[in-house]
């Protein structure tokens, strides 16, 4: 795999990923490796540059579906307020 922007790695244990989005929008999901004696499988998504806010991630536990929230990089550790953002806009 090769890294063409910025990247976010996270890891689910016990879980299936299911999709990410951005705003609604959908992030592909890339399956980079397995840690944990097997338990816990790590991924990858990628935007082509610095992405503030948070992308939602839909995940199997068992029978249950359930959606959470991955901080990509808080706007406070920026001084780019001109970077996109995954949070919708405010107003």
């Amino acid at each position: 795999m090769m890294a063409t922007g910025w990247n976010v790695v996270f890891g689910a244990e016990h879980e299936t990923v299911e999709s990410v989005t951005c705003n609604g929008a959908p992030v592909r999901v890339r399956n980079v490796g397995v840690l944990a004696d097997g338990r816990r499988t790590v991924h990858a998504i990628e935007f082509p540059d610095l992405m503030l806010g948070t992308v939602t991630v839909k995940v199997r536990r068992g029978t249950r579906a359930v959606t959470e929230r991955l901080e990509l990089h808080p706007p406070g550790k920026s001084d780019r307020q001109d970077l996109p953002s995954c949070d919708p806009a405010k107003p």
